[in-house]
């Protein structure tokens, strides 16, 4: 059975615990080179009769570039995703979790899907390898972290010098 796949139908009353080791493939995430380390998935589970929460705590280590520097580096993603599978219609308006409504029938639920949105979505918009980072020379391309340069970068945008006037004066 794939990885994230759960067997409802065997699965008791009560809580229960799991811990997952899953690679990118396996939660869809080829097209994320970031995700090239294995993703840790501890899983807590409690089915109240054919309602089954479930939290998915989500680690995994990315590798990305900075935005200022153009290095590699490795960051760590934590994040986690609440689900709810119910065969109650009622609860589709629950608004701390994901809810999914599933057929009295169902026996096995997929939670693919919502991992791999949340290993998405955790992924940082602003990509920095420290937060100080100095980035690139924007004339001799020089990374500012390694090396100075003697580049004069503090002239001005020719679009601004009136301002710049006007706050001599």
């Amino acid at each position: 059975m794939p990885v994230l796949k759960l067997n409802i139908a065997s699965l008791s009353e009560g809580y229960a615990e799991t811990q997952l080791c899953v690679t990118a493939s396996e939660v869809a995430l080829d097209d994320y080179p970031e995700y090239s380390h294995p993703i840790n998935a501890k899983l807590d589970i409690e089915k109240i009769g054919r309602n089954i929460f479930i939290k998915a705590a989500l680690q995994a280590e990315v590798d990305l570039i900075c935005d200022r520097c153009v290095e590699q580096f490795t960051s760590r993603i934590d994040d986690s995703v609440r689900l709810l599978y119910t065969t109650d219609q009622n609860m589709r308006d629950r608004e701390d979790e994901d809810v999914f409504v599933i057929a009295d029938s169902t026996d096995i639920i997929d939670i693919k899907e919502p991992v791999r949105e949340t290993l998405v979505t955790a992924l940082p918009p602003k990509r920095l390898c420290k937060e100080d980072c100095l980035g690139l020379c924007p004339i001799c391309g020089t990374n500012l972290n390694v090396e100075s340069c003697e580049c004069q970068t503090n002239r001005l945008d020719p679009r601004w010098e009136k301002l710049q006037q006007l706050l001599s004066a």
